[in-house]
This record gives C-alpha cells, structure tokens and sequence, in this order.
C-alpha cells in the first residue's frame, strides 16, 4: 500500500496503522523515499511489488521481526524450503515453498477487478497446517527460512482464504529497491 498501485508521490507520508486500516496523521512514522514501478494490464512480467520508506527522526526502531527476532542475512528459496514470516494480520504463520518460479496474475486493486498485474518468477508459499499463511494486509511481511533468521521473500499476495501466498524473491527486492538488509 506504501506506493498505492503507482499512484503515490515520493515523500508521501506512511502511516502505521495504514490509512486503510484507519491511521491517522498522528501516526505518521515516515515519508515514502523508493518503490517499484509495477506494469499494469497482465501482459508484460514484474518481479517485485514493493517500497520502502524514511523513518522520521523521532521514531525509535527495534531491527527485529516480531516473533521471530533479528535478520541474519538472506537466502535464496528452493523447493520444499520450511519458512516462517509475521504478518500484520495473520500474526505468526508457518509454509513450504512450493514452487520458486511461480506466475501469477494479481488483482492490484480491492475497488477494481481489472486492474490487474502479471508477477513472474515468484515464490509460491502454502499454508503448513491449517492456519492461513497470509491475509490482507501481511503484505511487506519478511519470509525467512524456518529455523535461521535468514530472509527468502517478501510477501505481497495470496487469496483471502490464505492457504498460499506468493512472494518476491528478497534479492530482486533489495536489487530493485537498491537496499540493504540490516
């Protein structure tokens, strides 16, 4: 939602909670400084739906992942990998790469069916157990290897029952975003 489907302006500012979610100006915790131009219209490929923002400089950060700890670098998603992430709605959630090279045709827009992405070469996750792996608003929620804190992808979709989601590769993420993890 940092980019709002190419709509937003950089130095935006951020909320947590998102507008959408209610947020107000007085949780304003950032400006809007990077994101990925996504190509609407399902006919050409995009690799990565993300954005990053500038913390303003009164607001204090932990570099950790709640429920799971600090980053420990990255690695690369093979089939059958064990993962974990914690999403804003789904909380704690536990999956299985299922496919490293996964295409997906994304609705971009909750107000209109028609607008519309095509994401090649994704991360294809489902659910390990009953519990859905991703809801709406998990969106820009870290996906890390099961037992090391080491980042595979960042989630970005997946249906409303949350039995699959699908994430960016991290390294197109960080290439595209031109960033580092900390």
């Amino acid at each position: 939602m940092f980019a709002n489907v190419n709509a937003a302006i950089i130095g935006d500012p951020l909320y947590q909670r998102a507008a959408v979610d209610g947020g107000s100006f007085a949780e304003h915790f950032a400006n809007l400084s990077r994101f990925e131009q996504i190509t609407l219209g399902g006919t050409e490929g995009n690799q990565v739906d993300a954005a990053i923002g500038e913390l303003l400089s009164d607001i204090e950060f932990e570099a950790r992942v709640c429920s799971i700890g600090t980053v420990d670098g990255t690695r690369q998603a093979t089939d059958g990998m064990l993962v974990r992430k914690h999403g804003r709605t789904s909380g704690y959630s536990e999956g299985e790469v299922d496919d490293i090279d996964y295409d997906a045709l994304v609705g971009m827009d909750h107000d209109d069916p028609e607008v519309v992405a095509m994401f090649e070469n994704q991360l294809r996750i489902v659910s390990s157990g009953s519990d859905p792996i991703g809801l709406g608003g998990d969106s820009g929620s870290a996906i890390f290897h099961r037992t090391e804190n080491q980042v595979t992808g960042l989630y970005f979709a997946g249906p409303p029952s949350g039995t699959y989601g699908i994430a960016n590769h991290i390294q197109n993420v960080l290439t595209a975003l031109e960033i580092e993890l900390i």
